[in-house]
């Protein structure tokens, strides 16, 4: 045999030596916590039916966490989202407001701009009306 086959025979005798051992402490593990209690083989198969049962629940039970840790980041952008266009409606209702009330100022300077013209044309109106007495007085003396 060449050195690279002993080798790994070797690593294969060590594992499997390793595992032996671990599977010795596993049984007196077991052995100590049952103490003296035996199982017959339905026990043993409800056992296995409930650890089956355990971890298909358990699966079940991560599949769902995923999902609902998706749905919160989905909620957790929306609401992102949602605040910043809240953010933007507060800043276009405040300049909106500030339109109408220039609108209202505009509006109220031609309500001011139309008064002074009727005013101005009552004037000249009351003007002419008097200028024409003086000048038909005048043209008489």
């Amino acid at each position: 045999m060449n050195q690279a086959v002993r080798h790994s025979v070797k690593q294969e005798i060590d594992e499997f030596e390793d595992k032996r051992k671990q599977c010795a402490a596993n049984l007196k593990r077991i052995s100590e916590l049952l103490k003296d209690e035996s199982l017959d083989e339905k026990q043993w198969s409800d056992i296995q039916l409930r650890k089956e049962a355990a971890e298909k629940a358990l699966e079940e039970a991560t599949v769902m966490s995923g999902s609902a840790y998706e749905h919160l980041r989905v909620m957790e952008e929306n609401h992102q989202r949602f605040a910043s266009i809240h953010e933007r409606l507060a800043e276009l209702q405040q300049e909106i407001d500030r339109l109408d009330k220039l609108q209202t100022v505009f509006k109220g300077n031609t309500f001011v701009e139309f008064l002074a013209e009727e005013q101005l044309e009552s004037v000249s109106r009351d003007a002419s009306a008097r200028l024409g007495i003086l000048n038909k007085t005048k043209v008489c003396d």
